[in-house]
């Protein structure tokens, strides 16, 4: 009985430690008056991590790797990659990294931002570890503070891409 009950623990403790669906967030600010786009993305931390090892990133872990100019490099090229903005004006904004914080509650929020010209039409590509995980799902909240609305659109690995007309 002691054998059976040992082996229950044993696996339940390896389900416990895996979880069956991925999501990362992202709340995306088009601020008209200063020609700014600014972006905070939130993921689980160790996903993340595993995901930027696969993508053949170096660093030990985001924590430790906080003040290395080439992780940050990095890290910035792998975002701008599977989080991309595009215009009515520019192909591609490039995002900026501007810092990251890794929360206690196992996940780290990344800060971006850009200067834009005027837009009236901005669209999303949020593919973000969606390579690595195919049950991922992404979550972005777009706010346009001019108009007062706040736009929220889920992507999928079938749907990736996605734009909002803001006049």
């Amino acid at each position: 009985m002691r054998f059976v009950f040992s082996i229950c623990i044993l696996f339940s403790s390896f389900n416990a430690s895996a979880h069956e669906y991925f999501f990362a967030f992202a709340e995306v600010e088009y601020k008209k008056t200063n020609g700014i786009i600014e972006a905070t993305l939130i993921v689980t931390t160790h996903d993340f991590e595993q995901w930027l090892h696969n993508e053949g990133w170096s660093g030990k872990n985001l924590v430790s790797s906080a003040d290395d100019s080439l992780s940050i490099l990095f890290i910035q090229n792998e975002i701008n990659k599977h989080f991309q903005i595009t215009t009515d004006i520019h192909e591609i904004v490039k995002m900026q990294l501007i810092g990251y914080e890794n929360q206690m509650i196992g996940t780290t929020q990344f800060y971006l931002t850009s200067e834009v010209e005027p837009i009236q039409m901005i669209n999303f590509k949020f593919d973000l570890l969606m390579d690595l995980y195919p049950q991922q799902q992404n979550k972005l909240n777009f706010i346009n503070n001019e108009r007062g609305i706040k736009t929220t659109l889920e992507f999928l690995p079938s749907r990736k891409e996605q734009g909002i007309d803001l006049y």
